[in-house]
């Protein structure tokens, strides 16, 4: 197994989809523990230098839009907005770690520019993003499939 932090980016002219992809491995037995089947991966913040070479690769321009598909504490729609002057929208299953990171997003004073929803990303409305951030097992982005065909 591995988890797999991938950019999608949405093309204005209806294109196939760009995909930028850094393969971080873990053992199959990390990846065997989530007893909720709408878990996806194990709780594992992307480290920051991975976050910036992501949005990088992705050519993220100051007011496109960001979708961080299980955003965790917040740190890629944070440096999105932050540092490539985006907006963002994180989506997280997790009630508890959606309190957190909007409270860190508030703290920051970036509620204006970041969304934090408390949603399963596989029923997300993908289409008003420009670049789709996920970090996720492989054997997990398969079932982004479907969804990923809307953008």
């Amino acid at each position: 197994m591995s988890l797999l932090p991938l950019n999608i980016r949405a093309s204005s002219t209806a294109t196939p989809l760009a995909l930028l992809a850094v393969c971080f491995f873990t053992s199959s037995a990390s990846a065997q523990r989530f007893g909720n089947p709408d878990v996806l991966a194990p709780d594992f913040p992307s480290p920051e230098v991975v976050v910036e070479k992501m949005l990088e690769a992705a050519r993220l321009k100051p007011g496109e839009t960001v979708y961080d598909l299980g955003c965790g504490d917040g740190r890629i729609v944070i440096m999105a907005v932050r540092k490539f002057r985006a907006k963002a929208v994180g989506i997280e299953l997790s009630m508890p770690i959606v309190k957190e990171s909007t409270a860190r997003v508030k703290g920051l004073g970036l509620e204006d520019q970041i969304r934090i929803i408390h949603a399963n990303l596989l029923k997300v409305d993908l289409r008003p993003a420009d670049v789709v951030t996920i970090y996720l097992l492989t054997t997990s982005n398969e079932l982004l499939r479907p969804n990923s065909n809307a953008i």
